[in-house]
């Protein structure tokens, strides 16, 4: 089982969706990190002991912890043998998903795909993005509300090849 499927079956009745560079990168055809955002509609808590327990069920050795008492985030991290991954949840900023979406830092980063399945949600053109091979900031905002995003514009850009 992937950790993706495993993630699904650990969150399945719970509305959560996966973001960012999961999304991305699938959406590119490239294999999905060994991080994976994850956001919930409800308790990240809640959800990372969900996914510790479904882990271990299927004989990886996992715990979780919390990265952020001010936004509720947590962190699942696991292994199975050689393979490690983590798994970030975060509760939606923002008070919608689309407003989640729009808090992040690009465009091809602001893209979610309902864990339950169904059609991506991409209200900034992302995917679009992507096919153009654009690397654009999500709102005019994103680097005042974050400089380091300026760090992973260069980043993102040389690893995927897109133009800023």
């Amino acid at each position: 089982m992937s950790v993706i499927e495993l993630i699904r079956s650990a969150l399945a009745g719970r509305p959560a969706w996966l973001v960012g560079g999961v999304v991305r990168d699938l959406a590119l055809g490239r294999p999905p990190p060994e991080d994976i955002d994850i956001a919930v509609e409800d308790d990240a808590r809640a959800a990372a002991r969900e996914l510790v327990r479904a882990a271990r069920a299927a004989g990886h050795v996992a715990a979780c912890f919390e990265l952020s008492e001010e936004f509720g985030g947590w962190r699942v991290v696991a292994r199975e043998g050689r393979q490690r991954w983590q798994v970030d949840l975060q509760p939606l900023r923002g008070g919608s998903l689309q407003a989640d979406l729009r808090l992040r830092d690009f465009t091809v980063n602001a893209i979610a795909e309902p864990l339950a399945g169904g059609e991506r949600i991409d209200p900034l053109g992302g995917i679009d993005d992507l096919a153009a091979r654009r690397l654009r900031a999500a709102t005019a905002q994103a680097f005042v509300d974050d400089p380091l995003r300026v760090m992973r514009l260069a980043r993102i850009s040389v690893e995927l090849g897109l133009r800023a």
